[in-house]
C-alpha cells in the first residue's frame, strides 16, 4: 500500500486503549459467512436467544431444588422461599457462566448446541480469567438487585440495537463478542 492509503487505514481502524491489535472487525451485511481478521463471524441472533434459552433453562433445573428446599423448610415465609428461589438462580447463574466459559472454550451448553462461542473482543481468544468470570458477573448477579428476570430481559435484547459487535451489557463490561465456533 501507498503511505497515504495505509495513513487513512489506520486512521479507520479502532485500536483498543491498551494499544494492543485492532479490535475485532464484524463482517459488513454483505459479507456474513466470511472471517474478518482471523476470527469467525458474529453469532446470528436467533442462534444467541437460542443458546440463551437453553442456559436459562440449565440454571433454572439447578436453581429449582433451592427453592423447593426453602419452600418445605418454611411453608408460611413466602417473602423467605422467593428472596431463597432468587438468590439461588442469580448464583447458579453467576458459577454455570464464569465455570464454562472458563473451562469450556468460552462456550456455554447453550452455546456449544447453537455452535458458537464466546471471544475476547481485543484478539478472539477464549474470555479465560476475568473477561469470563466479568462477563458471568454481569448476566447473573444483578438479579439480586433488579428482579432476575427483568434484568435478563434489557441485558439480551440490548444485542438487538447495539452496533457494530452486537453485544449485551455483559458482552460490553468483559469486552467480548459472541461468535460461530469453527
Amino acid at each position: 500500500m501507498s503511505g497515504s492509503n495505509g495513513s487513512l487505514l489506520a486512521m479507520t481502524t479502532p485500536q483498543p486503549p491498551d494499544g494492543g491489535g485492532p479490535y475485532y472487525h464484524p463482517p459488513s451485511d454483505t459479507e456474513t459467512t466470511e472471517a474478518v481478521g482471523g476470527m469467525p463471524p458474529l453469532a446470528g441472533l436467533g442462534k444467541r436467544l437460542t443458546a440463551r434459552i437453553i442456559d436459562i433453562a440449565i440454571v433454572i433445573v439447578i436453581a429449582v431444588p433451592f427453592g423447593l428446599i426453602a419452600f418445605f423448610a418454611d411453608r408460611h415465609d413466602r417473602n423467605l422461599v422467593s428472596f431463597v428461589g432468587s438468590l439461588s438462580a442469580m448464583l447458579v447463574a453467576f458459577v454455570y457462566e464464569g465455570l464454562m466459559l472458563t473451562r469450556s472454550r468460552g462456550q456455554t451448553v447453550g452455546k456449544k448446541l447453537m455452535g458458537l462461542r464466546v471471544a475476547v473482543l481485543a484478539d478472539g481468544s477464549v474470555p479465560e480469567g476475568s473477561p469470563g468470570w466479568t462477563r458471568a458477573a454481569v448476566w447473573g448477579l444483578p438479579g439480586a438487585i433488579v428482579c432476575g428476570c427483568l434484568w435478563w430481559a434489557i441485558d439480551g435484547v440490548w444485542v438487538t440495537w447495539d452496533q457494530p459487535y452486537r453485544q449485551a451489557l455483559h458482552d460490553k463490561a468483559a469486552k467480548t463478542v459472541v461468535v460461530e465456533a469453527r
